[in-house]
């Protein structure tokens, strides 16, 4: 599926000529303007939102069962949140080792400004992900993009950073510590390094086990599922149609019977 990379300096609205990085299912990345991005998508769309646009937290829910969990999703981050949480798109994902569930917000005003705007481009968004949620689950795992790094793994904190200031947030990171990236040089200390000819391909390869933001008033429906919500509707409609000809015929039956009495009646 293609991939739409939105940059870490975008602003409260999109338009055709916003700097995006577009990753086609084959072939090679380019940052492109949005314009140009539309003229190449034949397809649906996963769309890649900057990790500086969101937050990041885990909490722990008082229930499991997941028609409970969107409601006691918002009391639980509200005191972890200088926000509204009303404000708020919610998030939730796995649990973590200890418990905790982890939980993506954004604002709900820019995600809803973002979608508005890329579809009235004629991008068809199926997905949302947030690039340092795309990194692996395995301990602590780094990408280093030129100046920018993104930090992931499977503790909580998920974050973009100025690549230079690694050694300064390295010991705030459990280790063994993972990295990749476009750097020849990358700044130390690393257990493991890789580098690699196309960060955002390696970033898109992360998608199934990342947390989907397409959750709640953003979900997206697929192609063709548009009148998923009146299909209730359809059912009694076909029903109360079906009942109509069921009596019409019966009717017809009982009236083509009385019309043989009355014929019998008169010979």
């Amino acid at each position: 599926m293609d991939c739409l990379f939105l940059p870490a300096e975008s602003g409260a609205r999109l338009d055709a000529t916003t700097e995006a990085y577009w990753l086609p299912r084959e072939g090679s990345g380019a940052w492109l303007p949005l314009g140009d991005c539309t003229a190449q998508a034949a397809a649906p769309v996963t769309l890649v939102l900057p990790a500086e646009a969101c937050s990041y937290f885990a909490v722990n829910l008082p229930t499991r069962k997941a028609r409970w969990i969107s409601q006691a999703l918002a009391y639980a981050v509200e005191e972890l949140l200088a926000e509204n949480v009303d404000e708020l798109h919610l998030t939730h994902g796995e649990a973590l080792a200890d418990g905790r569930r982890r939980v993506i917000a954004i604002r709900r005003q820019t995600l809803a400004d973002w979608l508005a705007d890329l579809d009235a481009l004629g991008l068809n968004i199926v997905a949302i992900h947030v690039d340092a949620d795309l990194l692996p689950r395995e301990d602590t795992q780094l990408l280093f993009i030129g100046e920018r790094a993104l930090l992931g793994g499977s503790p909580e904190a998920r974050l973009a950073f100025a690549s230079a200031q690694w050694p300064q947030l390295a010991a705030q990171c459990p280790p063994p510590v993972h990295a990749r990236g476009s750097l020849a040089e990358p700044p130390a200390p690393l257990d493991d390094y890789q580098q690699l000819d196309d960060p955002y391909r390696f970033l898109a390869a992360g998608r199934s086990a990342a947390l989907d933001l397409a959750q709640g008033d953003f979900a997206v429906r697929a192609a063709g599922e548009g009148l998923g919500r009146w299909k209730p509707l359809f059912v009694v409609i076909g029903l109360v149609l079906l009942v109509q000809l069921g009596f019409n015929l019966a009717q017809a039956w009982y009236l083509e019977r009385q019309a043989e009495q009355y014929a019998e009646a008169s010979r």
